[in-house]
């Protein structure tokens, strides 16, 4: 959890591996970004974030798009809004299948918003209550013991019920 430091003394901020197959975090916005991922295993980003963040945070999607190809990582953007829960609810079964295409291909994942701290913990926690057989009570304690982060329980219960899935 928290800084993880790079060798030319770049900065992935709140990046956490939570598995063999999944990571989560904030947002990669430098080539030495997407270095370190490849370096943690990383092969496949699913990236959460909408114009609007990537507008505000100066990342030029074309260019970061392009750091991604370079190093032989596949990705995949699922836009969000971020703090939008109607946003995030209308779009999280994308979000879980593209984690869920990623990580069937056999790649380690990452999933990202702007802080790693609502949207992309919640799609994860998504994910695993839809292909892993989690409640929600157990995947929410599940990603909150290795990754800090404030995910949006009212979403998840509303989607989780829209698909039969258990809460705890």
């Amino acid at each position: 959890m928290g800084l993880c430091p790079q060798e030319d003394g770049g900065m992935l901020e709140h990046f956490s591996s939570l598995d063999d197959q999944l990571a989560v975090g904030s947002f990669p916005h430098a080539p030495e970004h997407v270095t370190f991922l490849k370096e943690h295993g990383i092969s496949s980003v699913v990236n959460l974030q909408s114009d609007r963040d990537l507008g505000t945070l100066g990342v030029v999607w074309p260019i970061m798009w392009q750091f991604y190809v370079r190093e032989g990582v596949r990705v995949a953007r699922v836009p969000v809004i971020d703090f939008d829960r109607k946003d995030l609810l209308r779009c999280l079964d994308e979000a879980v299948e593209a984690i869920a295409d990623s990580v069937g291909a056999g790649k380690k994942t990452y999933v990202h918003c702007s802080a790693g701290m609502n949207r992309s913990p919640t799609s994860i926690i998504a994910f695993l209550m839809a292909h892993r057989d989690q409640t929600l009570k157990d995947a929410m304690a599940w990603v909150g013991e290795r990754h800090r982060c404030i995910p949006y329980p009212d979403v998840l219960e509303s989607w989780a019920q829209r698909r039969g899935l258990p809460l705890s």
